[in-house]
């Protein structure tokens, strides 16, 4: 029986009931959360859990065109159209402070009603298991979307060029974050996939040279551009 929160892809192949090259395709498709640590692919329990649940649950109500379209796969996850701030540089701190930076922007925007609450909920799930999937990459976000206010899907990306102590799995500093905010499970899961697929091989160094929200929303919108080239090009 498997307990641990990180599985190997030998693991989460067992553990989901399918072959190993299933697995393996999923990874290449983007339709599976996971991370690469070294050459190896890891998986969070938890975050598979969430999206399994997810994958056999009805949709049953609409939250907004947009939201509805990016649930049933008809558009592209785009992170760059999501971008609702960039928190360059952050400070140094402690995880609370780092959460609380990247937070801000939401919370001074009116996303967040209660920011006590959402800022306890997010270290909550820090407390599960650290949201640094490795390579100097973290993606911090609630246990439970659906929990958030309501609202278009946001993410707010902050940079730390000296590196955060932020418990990652491969026990190295982080440097790049992704706060997600969304009221949906299916986007929640999709943005998930999509960073880690985005950043599978890398990459974080070019975030560092962006000086503002402009620059940054440039480099991802580059980065999915020329994900989207190299798609295009396997499947010619």
């Amino acid at each position: 029986m498997i307990n641990d929160e990180i599985l190997t892809l030998a693991e989460t192949a067992e553990y989901l009931k399918v072959a190993e090259k299933t697995i393996q395709r999923m990874i290449a498709a983007h339709k599976i959360p996971c991370t690469r640590v070294g050459n190896q692919w890891r998986f969070i329990k938890s975050i598979l859990d969430d999206w399994l649940l997810e994958s056999m649950q009805d949709k049953e109500h609409l939250r907004g065109d947009m939201t509805h379209f990016m649930e049933s796969g008809e558009v592209d996850i785009s992170l760059s159209r999501m971008l609702f701030d960039a928190v360059i540089p952050l400070q140094p701190g402690n995880r609370r402070d780092i959460l609380s930076q990247l937070a801000a922007p939401l919370i001074n925007g009116g996303l967040i009603k209660n920011p006590d609450g959402y800022l306890n909920k997010l270290e909550d799930r820090e407390n599960m298991i650290s949201t640094a999937i490795g390579e100097g990459i973290a993606i911090p976000h609630i246990r439970n979307p659906r929990e958030n206010d309501q609202g278009e899907p946001h993410i707010v990306v902050g940079l730390s060029p000296r590196g955060v102590d932020f418990q990652s799995i491969d026990g190295k500093p982080v440097h790049l974050f992704f706060l997600v905010h969304t009221n949906s499970e299916t986007i929640h899961l999709r943005i998930l996939s999509r960073i880690t697929g985005l950043l599978k091989k890398g990459g974080v160094r070019d975030f560092l040279s962006c000086q503002d929200r402009g620059q940054m929303e440039s480099m991802l919108l580059k980065k999915e551009t020329g994900s989207h080239k190299m798609e295009a090009g396997r499947g010619e």
